[in-house]
C-alpha cells in the first residue's frame, strides 16, 4: 500500500499537468456567442449599413443557435455567413475569422455597392451589380443626387422585391458598360430605358430627341457595340445631320438610323 501511496504521489505532477493542460485546450476551443462586428464598406456602401449593434445581435444569435457553434472544431462558418446575407440584402459579403488564442469571433461585414437606380411603379430601387435590389427610395431621395446613379426605367415588367435578383448581372454590367463609355466621351445620358421588348436597353442622350438601340445578348460586345454608336453619333454630328428617333447598334459591325 506505502508504495503504491508513493508511486502515486510521485505521479501526481505529472497527473496534474495534464489535466492543466487538458482543461486548457477545452478552454481555448470554446467560442463567445458575443462576436466582434468589423464594417468593411466603400463610401457608397455605408450608407446602406444599419447599426453595428444589428448586425452583432444577429451575428450573437446564430453563434448561440446550436451547441455545435460554440466551439471551434464544429461551428458552422459558412452557414453563419450565409444567414447573415441572407437577413441582410444590403450585404455583399460576410466573413468570420476564429481566434487562435481567445473566445470571442470576429465577423467582417461588406456592404454592396449600389450600381444603378430602377425605376418602378412603386418608387426606386438601388441595385447592386449582381441585380439584386437593396432598398426602395422614393424620387425626391438625396442618395439618388449622392450616389450619381444611372437611372433605368422599367418598361419590361419585372418583378421587384428587396433582396431578391431582379436583373442578371450581365444585364447589369452591360448596362454601366454603355454608359461609363458615353460619359468619357462627354456624350450625357439622360435616362435609360428598359423595353417591353427582350434584350433591348435604349440610351436617350441628354440634347437630343433620339435615342441609342442596344442589345444586351451579345455581352461580349457591349464595348463594339458602344464604339458604334460613338462614331455614328459624332460622323452625323459632323455633317449637321439629327436622327428623330434612334441609332440602332444591335447588330455588330451595322448601325442604321432613322
Amino acid at each position: 500500500q506505502r508504495s503504491k501511496l508513493y508511486s502515486l504521489l510521485r505521479h501526481l505532477p505529472v497527473m496534474i499537468a495534464s489535466l492543466v493542460i487538458v482543461a486548457c485546450i477545452i478552454n481555448e476551443l470554446i467560442l463567445s456567442n458575443s462576436p466582434r462586428i468589423i464594417l468593411l464598406s466603400s463610401t457608397n456602401g455605408k450608407v446602406f449599413l444599419q447599426d453595428s449593434q444589428i448586425y452583432q445581435k444577429a451575428a450573437a444569435a446564430l453563434f448561440g443557435k446550436s451547441v455545435f457553434n460554440g466551439n471551434k472544431l464544429t461551428v458552422d462558418v459558412n452557414g453563419i455567413s450565409s444567414s447573415l446575407k441572407n437577413t441582410f440584402p444590403e450585404l455583399q459579403d460576410v466573413s468570420i475569422t476564429l481566434p487562435i488564442l481567445g473566445h470571442k469571433p470576429i465577423v467582417y461585414i461588406e456592404s454592396s455597392d449600389p450600381a444603378l437606380a430602377l425605376s418602378e411603379q412603386n418608387g426606386i430601387f438601388l441595385v447592386n451589380n449582381t441585380g439584386k435590389a437593396l432598398i426602395l427610395v422614393n424620387k425626391n431621395s438625396p442618395l439618388l443626387n449622392d450616389l450619381h446613379l444611372v437611372l433605368v426605367t422599367d418598361q419590361s415588367g419585372l418583378r421587384v422585391s428587396i433582396g431578391q435578383t431582379i436583373l442578371p448581372s450581365t444585364t447589369v454590367n452591360f448596362i454601366q458598360t454603355i454608359t461609363n463609355q458615353l460619359m468619357a466621351q462627354n456624350i450625357k445620358v439622360s435616362s435609360v430605358i428598359l423595353p417591353a421588348k427582350a434584350s433591348e436597353v435604349d440610351v436617350y442622350i441628354t440634347g437630343t430627341s433620339y435615342y441609342g438601340k442596344f442589345n444586351t445578348q451579345e455581352q461580349g460586345s457591349a464595348l463594339q457595340q458602344v464604339g458604334t454608336f460613338i462614331a455614328v453619333y459624332k460622323q452625323l454630328a459632323k455633317h449637321g445631320i439629327t436622327p428623330t428617333q434612334y441609332i440602332d447598334v444591335r447588330i455588330n459591325g451595322r448601325a442604321y438610323y432613322k
